[in-house]
């Protein structure tokens, strides 16, 4: 297995580059272990977060296509410019300031001191917010 760390939320994660990390987490709710990259899922229900780990494992170093599923993120086009998620947790925007960096709002407030480079950087931040 893989180097994988617990995080402040209870959350294991295994970082393979800057921009990739895997997660696994506890389905808030069923109570089993699932896991996620970027917008690839875990399929099926884990009882041990080394079980989903490990289910991780191979879904991404293995290429077992068949241990995941891809979900569309939700994001949608903004009239104004930019994109934008909404769900229980109210709206979540990713737009671009003049100056090229990327910004984002939660409910309306923008995220202080959070200027990133990349809207990809700016997308996973917001996902951050809204989805967990």
């Amino acid at each position: 297995m893989y180097n994988w760390h617990q995080n402040e939320n209870g959350n294991y994660i295994h970082v393979i580059d800057t921009d990739q990390v895997m997660t696994v987490y506890r389905d808030k709710t069923t109570g089993d272990w699932t896991g996620r990259l970027a917008d690839t899922f875990l399929k099926g229900k884990y009882d041990t977060p080394e079980e989903a780990q490990s289910a991780m494992e191979r879904l991404v170093f293995e290429d077992r296509v068949e241990l995941g599923k891809t979900k569309g993120l939700g994001w949608k086009a903004a009239k104004k410019g930019g994109y934008y998620k909404q769900n229980s947790r109210g709206i979540v925007t990713v737009k671009e300031a003049k100056s090229g960096k990327w910004f984002v709002t939660h409910n309306g407030r923008m995220l202080e001191n959070k200027w990133l480079d990349t809207a990809d950087e700016a997308f996973r931040l917001a996902d951050l917010l809204i989805d967990y």
